[in-house]
Formats: C-alpha cells, sequence, structure tokens
C-alpha cells in the first residue's frame, strides 16, 4: 500500500495544474478589471482583454507545472492543497509541517478541521461548504491553529479555489502566512490598554487628555466626583472650562512648557465645581504624540488637595500656638539634634543668654557664643548626648560682661520613628540671684559664728 506522501506525489501534477491556473486567474482577474476601470474605449476593449487574457492564461498554465511545485515545495509560507469536500490534505509543503509541528505523512493523514482552533468564526466545517458554493475566493482570513504540542498559532491564509473539469470547485490552495508573533503583540497591546482603562476608570485622581487644539479629547470618570460634570459634558469643551480665571496663564504656562520639553513641572491650580465652588487641585501635563487621532495630546493627571490644605493650615495654626506658648514660658527653652547643634531657642534663653535664635542656631551648644566656664564643657554636652531618657546639670557657670553666672538644666532625650533623628529638649532656668543669696547667706553665717 503506498503511504499518503507518495500518492500526493502522484496526483500533484494535474491539481498543481489547477491551481496554479486558479491563482494565476485571480492574478489576471484583478488586472484585468483594473485595465477596463482606467480604459477608454468601453465597447471594444473588454472583448480584446478577454481573448488576450485568455491566450496568456493557456499558455502560462502549460508552463507553470515545475514552476508551481518548486515554488509550492520551496516557499518559506506555509502551502496546501485541500479537498473541500472532505477538508483533507492532498499537498503540503514543509513550511506548513514546520508551522503546525507535524511530519508530511502525519499531516497528510489529517484533515484542515483536525489542526484548526474550535472558536475560528466561521467554524471550518463551514468555511468549507461556503468555499465549495464559491465564496471566499481570493480571500485573506485570519485563523487560529492547533500545534502538534497542543500550542495555538495565528495565520494569514490565502485562498485561491480550483474548479474541475466540470467547472465545480473541488480544491482549495492555501497559502499560511504565520502572524502568531504579530496576534501576540496585539494581544499584549489590549490587554495593557483594558489594564491601563480599568485603572483610570477606577481612580480617584483625575485624568483628561486635552488634544494640540486646546480641546478636552478625554475625561475620567472621576471628574463627576471631583466637580460635579460627567465626561461627556467635558469632551469637546475648551481647555480651561472649570479652570478658575486666575490660574489660565499659569496653566498656559505650563502648556506651552510641556509641548515644548515633553513634560510640564508638578503645578497647583484652582477648579470650578459644578455648583460654583473652588477646588485645589495639583497637576502635570505628559506630552503624548499622536494619541488623538492625527493631533498631538496632553495628558494631565491631576490630584485634589482640598483635604491636604485644610490639614496644613490646621498644622500651622497648632503650630503657631505652640511656638507662641513655648516662646512665652519664662523657662528657658533649647532644641538640640543627635550632634548637639541647637535647633530651638526661646525668647527666654534669649533674654538669659543675651544672643538670639538668629545667631545660635544651627551651632554647637558648647560653641554658639555663650562664654561658658566650665572646664570640659564639650564633654559635658556629649555626656547629655549619651543619655537614655534624661540628666540634669545644677549650677552650670557662665560669663556675661564680666559677670559670673548660672543656669540650672535639665536634659530629655527625645525618640524619633524610623524616619526622624534623636532629638533633646533643654529646659532650664537662670540660677544666678539665688547662688548670690546662698554666698551671702553662707557670708553671714560666718560673721554670726565669729560673733
Amino acid at each position: 500500500m503506498s503511504s499518503p506522501a507518495a500518492e500526493s506525489s502522484a496526483a500533484f501534477g494535474v491539481e498543481a495544474r489547477r491551481c496554479a491556473a486558479a491563482m494565476w486567474q485571480n492574478a489576471m482577474e484583478a488586472s484585468t478589471q483594473e485595465s477596463l476601470r482606467n480604459s477608454t474605449g468601453r465597447d471594444q476593449m473588454p472583448r480584446k482583454v478577454e481573448l488576450g487574457s485568455q491566450v496568456r492564461l493557456e499558455r502560462s498554465v502549460r508552463d507553470s507545472e515545475e514552476r508551481f511545485r518548486i515554488a509550492f515545495e520551496q516557499s518559506v509560507t506555509g502551502m496546501a492543497i485541500i479537498h473541500l469536500s472532505t477538508g483533507k490534505f492532498a499537498h503540503v509543503n514543509q513550511a506548513l509541517c514546520n508551522f503546525l509541528g507535524y511530519q508530511q505523512e502525519e499531516l497528510l493523514a489529517k484533515d484542515i478541521i483536525a489542526v484548526s482552533h474550535p472558536e475560528n468564526v466561521p467554524p471550518s466545517r463551514i468555511l468549507l461548504e461556503q468555499m465549495a458554493a464559491g465564496e471566499f475566493n481570493g480571500e485573506h482570513l485570519e485563523r487560529r491553529y492547533l500545534r502538534k504540542d497542543g500550542a495555538v498559532v495565528w495565520a494569514q491564509v490565502s485562498l485561491s479555489l480550483v474548479r474541475d473539469q466540470e467547472g465545480r470547485y473541488t480544491y482549495v490552495a492555501c497559502q499560511f502566512k504565520d502572524i502568531s508573533k504579530r496576534k501576540a503583540a496585539e494581544e499584549a497591546q489590549q490587554r495593557a490598554e483594558v489594564f491601563v482603562h480599568a485603572i483610570i476608570e477606577n481612580i480617584d485622581d483625575l485624568v483628561m487628555v486635552v488634544n494640540s487644539e486646546g480641546k478636552w479629547y478625554y475625561a475620567s470618570p472621576s471628574h463627576f466626583d471631583a466637580l460635579g460634570y460627567t465626561p461627556s459634558e467635558l469632551i469637546g469643551r475648551d481647555a480651561f472650562f472649570t479652570l478658575h480665571e486666575e490660574d489660565r496663564p499659569l496653566v498656559q504656562n505650563a502648556m506651552c512648557e510641556t509641548l515644548r520639553e515633553g513634560r510640564a513641572p508638578l503645578i497647583s491650580v484652582r477648579r470650578l465645581h459644578k455648583n460654583g465652588s473652588v477646588r485645589h487641585f495639583e497637576a502635570r501635563g505628559t506630552l503624548v504624540r499622536g494619541l488623538c487621532g492625527s493631533l498631538d495630546g496632553i495628558v494631565v493627571v491631576s490630584r485634589a488637595i482640598d483635604d491636604r490644605l485644610r490639614a496644613e493650615r490646621r498644622l500651622r495654626e497648632v503650630s503657631a500656638e505652640t511656638e507662641l506658648f513655648l516662646q512665652s514660658i519664662p523657662s528657658i527653652l533649647i532644641g538640640l539634634d543627635a550632634e548637639g547643634r541647637i535647633t530651638r531657642w526661646n525668647r527666654s534663653a534669649a533674654d538669659v543668654f543675651h544672643l538670639s535664635s538668629d545667631r545660635v542656631l544651627g551651632l554647637p551648644i558648647d560653641n554658639c557664643g555663650i562664654h561658658w566656664l566650665h572646664p570640659e564643657m564639650r564633654s559635658e554636652v556629649a555626656r547629655w548626648l549619651q543619655t537614655q531618657t534624661s540628666d540634669r546639670c545644677e549650677d552650670l557657670a557662665y560669663q556675661i560682661e564680666n559677670n559670673r553666672c548660672f543656669v540650672g538644666f535639665s536634659i530629655r532625650r527625645i525618640e524619633g520613628d524610623a524616619n526622624q533623628h534623636l532629638r533633646f529638649i533643654i529646659t532650664g532656668t537662670d540660677v544666678t540671684d539665688r547662688k548670690s543669696l546662698e554666698e551671702h547667706l553662707r557670708q553671714a553665717q560666718k560673721l554670726e559664728a565669729i560673733g
């Protein structure tokens, strides 16, 4: 018994002639129609073209068998001749075998339905019936196929129908161009677009696209919650719609910079809610070429900052109140960082040491302009910085205008979180008067003892 490959080779000559003729006829018909459209002698030319085409067709069919065989077998594009009645492969080339992962004998034992993806539209069985009726001749279809290893591949299939001697369509000559990489890229792009769309449709930030003509091209649904407008109410309007009048020059400059540099710096703007109230946003624009059809587009992402502004305003108020309190207390208040540099200096400290905060902030406390009389002041400060909780320093001597003065300090360590540096707070009192009274008391006691 002969193998499918041997039977295929024996019958190749007759079918090859018919397939070559079918492919040539498709090309000739297209050329003829183009010639007829461009001709001026509409009464005589069709008959002349028809006769000339017939002569060329007969000559080409006689000469084409060997050329068709060579082109068929050596083509880098997958090719097959398929029986329309059964879908069986009559002939396949090596490129198609490589594309589907089969040996030639294995593929010739199958039909096109067996290697077609079941979700192809139209299904392969229906497609065969339609081609037998003369449909899809010369068509290009994109269809999925199943490799021997189970992988799904895509091909652009070119179809040329072949008639028998009685004029019935019996075979179809197919070319399978591998487009799997292109389809994979398209699917990846579609997934990315779906992913981006899902993000944009669900984020609280406002996303708008302005085309190079200054019109809204896209508005995310989040505009409704933030500004009271639906996307359909915004698309097509002027880009400055909803923008506070006083912020227009700022936004115009930002748009110009975006068109020039591709990206604009972050800016703060005011926009008007549909109810007339003012809302505050931070916004940044990025240029995307060809985003709006034939026009470039600027993608603007805005974030509402009203809650943050209210929190910042409250923080400033609290900070101002705290600072007023700290400046008003009669005790000395000094802040130190982990290196012993002064970070805070209240009014009482300025009055006691006769030094303003401008002169001492950022300087080490042992070398900030105070004339300390302690012989090892640097070592004393180092001891403060090693405390784990709190420490005290009694009767620390310093000099002002030839006067010997004294302060008492309490040093407390302040633990910060992981993002904050170690800090220390020093509270103190000028004890010069107390030391003077103590000295006078000792002198009086000595005199009383002497009698």
